[in-house]
């Protein structure tokens, strides 16, 4: 029986991952100070300029995720002020739909 429950936890986690992510374009992660691409794909010029951000503000641990809502992207994130989000979300904004996912 506790298996059975066990397995039901797992597939649980899974699909709750697999929503989560169903939307999202693009994660940064940030790691002693380096930002990198962590999943997805975005435009080389969009990762520096927030880059650019999250070095400025001398972020050292975070996690930059941009989504689709309502068919435009939108920053989810975790480990930066507030103020650096605004920063994030000008950037992002910059940028139509469409230039965000024809990235290589």
């Amino acid at each position: 029986m506790s298996w059975i429950l066990l397995a039901i936890g797992v597939v649980a986690l899974l699909f709750g991952l697999s929503l989560r992510r169903a939307n999202e374009l693009f994660c940064v992660k940030v790691r002693e100070g380096k930002a990198r691409l962590a999943r997805g794909k975005a435009p080389p010029r969009l990762i520096s300029d927030l880059e650019d951000v999250l070095t400025r503000a001398r972020v050292k641990e975070a996690e930059v995720r941009v989504v689709v809502e309502d068919r435009r992207p939108r920053v989810l994130s975790d480990g930066v002020s507030a103020g650096t989000e605004q920063q994030l979300r000008n950037v992002v904004g910059t940028w139509q739909l469409a230039q965000i996912r024809a990235a290589r």
